[in-house]
């Protein structure tokens, strides 16, 4: 996404009516300890968080932040419990609107961020879609648990079996079959 790696701290506060209206371009990074949510989730304390952003107005005057976030951070693996390094690459396209009504008449290709008068903070929204961006579910890409530790179809067969077994032997209705089947 971004070309070299740039040793530049983005703003925490900004206008974005402001910056939007002068079309203003960011790029830089965030520090990890900045962003509390994430820092909550990471399994390291070491994290390069780039960030790439355009300001801008479109021709129906909506007030837009567009860009491209790059995160590469490390996070548990849920199969070992231990780190694996992790690279989450999202985009940003937000109106910039006052309140719940002016997001509804936003375009669908648009999410709103509602930010108040004058200064709001970058980094709630750049975390917000950093944890969007994230996988559902965080694995190593080579095999880090041992293959004995997951049941096999056999397994689950033999298991199948015995609860089909259990459930005719505790059946409360068992009684009421055999007097269905018996002769009137």
């Amino acid at each position: 996404m971004l070309n070299a790696p740039s040793s530049k701290i983005l703003p925490r506060q900004v206008d974005p009516r402001k910056f939007a209206q002068q079309g203003i371009e960011l790029q830089g990074n965030i520090p990890l300890e900045a962003l509390d949510r994430l820092a909550q989730i990471a399994a390291g304390d070491e994290a390069v968080i780039e960030v790439e952003l355009h300001f801008e107005v479109d021709d129906q005057r909506h007030r837009l932040l567009r860009g491209q976030i790059s995160a590469k951070m490390q996070l548990t693996c849920e199969r070992c419990m231990e780190p694996c390094d992790q690279h989450i690459e999202g985009s940003l396209a937000l109106g910039i609107v006052w309140d719940e009504d002016q997001a509804k008449n936003l375009p669908r290709s648009l999410d709103a961020w509602i930010a108040p008068e004058g200064i709001s903070d970058l980094y709630e929204v750049i975390e917000e879609e950093i944890l969007l961006s994230m996988p559902m579910a965080v694995y190593h890409d080579h095999q880090c648990v041992d293959l004995a530790h997951y049941s096999t179809e056999d397994d689950d067969a033999s298991d199948e079996t015995a609860e089909a077994e259990a459930e005719r032997r505790n059946n409360p209705f068992q009684v009421l079959e055999q007097l269905k089947g018996s002769p009137k």
